[in-house]
């Protein structure tokens, strides 16, 4: 029977989602996919040093703004296997999930590799392991810290057992012996084959004294008993390749079955240098706050490091878009079309470049994509989900938010908010800029006399105007041919083409100066100085409303 494939991602408790981690997971997932596999994710919470406990919840709640959910391992999901410390669930047959429930895993392990020597205990002092690192700075050779602890400690001390070590007041640590006259081939799905001098390498720890394991056994422990077929990973990682795939091999043999994939790193937006907080946003939390789509972000991810070789760049249909109910439905869909293409021949081995008008242009196409249904749905989700947040950041958005808005679902119909927001479709790159032009409609303000005035004329003559201009639309108003599908987000663009022809024949033909009179008709129509074109607002507004503004600015 041939094994089921299965790859993970083991992010550690110490901050938020990273972009570049984020398109990690993204392309584990891809593979996981592609293979009819299985994709987990995994907690490395061995360095408590940096452990920040409320991270993982906020990772966990991250991969699901983005809609990047695991077949197993961690989650929000309530299941019987509750972590009370981080307050997470775990799903799945190969746990614990958790790599702080599972010391007893790796002290066997550290007991079988003590036992063949092929790890000891390192009790050099800090001054003594400055010393041999200044002499490193003169002789340029590697350091050998099994002939520099045999030198001062007796090798009973050295390979003591895990018990003894731990329990030893000296705190020493373990260290694996990979220093040795070897020479190891190592392949890279992704880069090829690398012959490396294991003579020219040093040995590392691999169990602290304080019982947790380092990341290079931990992983070697875990995917193992995981049964992990790929592990994909910075290629930051790459020059520890030598290290696990020996002690890969020394522990659980040659064929392990543990493949490895490096991908470049990401690069900021100028320089060449890892993309970082300098370059711009990388916590992925933010961009969901600000209201990038998730489909767009994931779509734009797929496109940092991956080329299907095409000119095809949107990988969500307008159908699929507004036909598929749910944000994670949607980004499955996604990524179920990507993975024909998506192979390893198409993954690039240079750094990606972040470019973040590039992700701009990915939201923006969506947004314009969605019917008037489908948005009002997005915008309603969004703004859930803002109300959940308590950082500043986030608050400040849904002030403005409420600035432009107010309550609008109280003030206004179901279907004059879903006109209304098709005028911020049209405009926005972001939900964060909802109510740009959509608040002229949904949170209309009564406009001072003097901001009607236009121009030389008096405010008598703007007011006299704005009657006349009103009068005739009123005439007009039930003859006119307007679009009749009002979920099309070209209904507005329709509809103000019809009543700006209608108006305009209107005032050539009367020879009627156009800013006399459409001036004080936009400015009453939609309460502000700056707005849509007075065309738009009357192709959302019905008669009775467009008739109570004007009426109001009269008086």
């Amino acid at each position: 029977m041939t094994p089921i494939f299965r790859t993970r991602q083991a992010p550690s408790p110490t901050g938020y989602l990273h972009l570049g981690t984020a398109r990690q997971m993204l392309f584990t997932n891809l593979f996981a996919k592609k293979n009819n596999g299985v994709w987990f994710v995994r907690l490395e919470d061995t360095d408590r040093s940096r452990l920040q406990a409320e991270s993982v919840k906020n990772l966990l709640e991250a991969m699901a703004g983005l809609s990047l959910t695991p077949d197993e391992g961690i989650t929000l999901e309530v299941t019987k296997t509750h972590n009370e410390y981080y307050d997470i669930y775990q799903k799945g047959e190969y746990g614990p999930y958790i790599q702080s429930e599972r010391l007893s895993h790796y002290h066997e392990a550290a007991q079988r590799l003590i036992s063949e020597k092929k790890a000891y205990w390192n009790f050099l002092t800090p001054e003594q392991k400055d010393e041999l690192r200044n002499f490193k700075k003169i002789t340029k050779a590697p350091i050998d810290y099994l002939k520099a602890n045999q030198d001062k400690y007796p090798e009973l001390d050295l390979f003591m057992s895990v018990d003894e070590g731990l329990a030893n007041t000296q705190k020493p640590a373990l260290m694996f012996h990979l220093q040795r006259d070897e020479t190891i081939t190592c392949l890279d799905e992704l880069l090829g084959k690398t012959t490396f001098d294991l003579n020219l390498e040093e040995d590392f720890v691999i169990l602290k004294s304080d019982g947790f394991p380092t990341y290079h056994l931990g992983f070697a422990v875990d995917d193992h008993l995981m049964k992990t077929s790929l592990i994909i990973r910075a290629q930051e990682w790459y020059p520890s390749l030598p290290k696990h795939v020996t002690i890969l091999k020394d522990l659980w043999g040659q064929d392990h079955g543990i493949k490895f994939v490096h991908l470049p790193v990401i690069l900021g937006e100028t320089g060449n240098k890892k993309m970082s907080k300098r370059d711009g946003n990388v916590n992925m939390t933010d961009y969901l706050d600000q209201g990038y789509l998730a489909e767009a972000t994931i779509n734009y991810l797929a496109f940092l490091g991956w080329n299907p070789g095409t000119e095809k760049e949107l990988y969500l249909s307008e159908d699929e878009l507004n036909t598929i109910k749910t944000k994670e439905t949607r980004v499955q869909k996604i990524i179920e079309n990507i993975i024909p293409e998506f192979t390893m021949e198409n993954i690039s081995k240079s750094s990606a470049r972040f470019n973040l008008e590039k992700l701009n242009w990915f939201n923006r196409e969506y947004i314009k994509a969605m019917n008037s249904n489908t948005f009002a749905n997005e915008v309603s989700n969004y703004l859930d989900h803002l109300a959940t947040k308590k950082e500043e950041k986030t608050q400040d958005i849904q002030t403005q938010i409420h600035q432009n808005l107010g309550d609008y679902k109280a003030n206004n119909s179901e279907e004059l908010i879903k006109l209304a927001f098709m005028l911020d479709q049209n405009r926005i790159t972001t939900l964060s800029e909802l109510g740009t032009d959509s608040k002229c409609i949904l949170n209309w303000q009564q406009p001072t006399l003097e901001d009607i005035k236009w121009k030389k004329n008096t405010i008598e003559e703007s007011l006299s105007n704005l009657k006349e201009i009103g009068d005739f639309i009123s005439s007009k108003w039930n003859t006119i041919d307007l679009p009749q599908d009002k979920s099309s987000l070209s209904y507005v663009t329709e509809a103000a083409s019809v009543w700006e022809d209608v108006i305009k024949q209107w005032l050539n033909e009367s020879d009627k100066g156009i800013g006399d009179y459409l001036w004080p008709l936009r400015v009453c129509l939609s309460g502000q100085k700056r707005s849509p074109s007075p065309f738009e607002i009357l192709g959302i507004l019905d008669q009775e409303e467009a008739k109570h503004r004007i009426d109001l600015c009269k008086k």
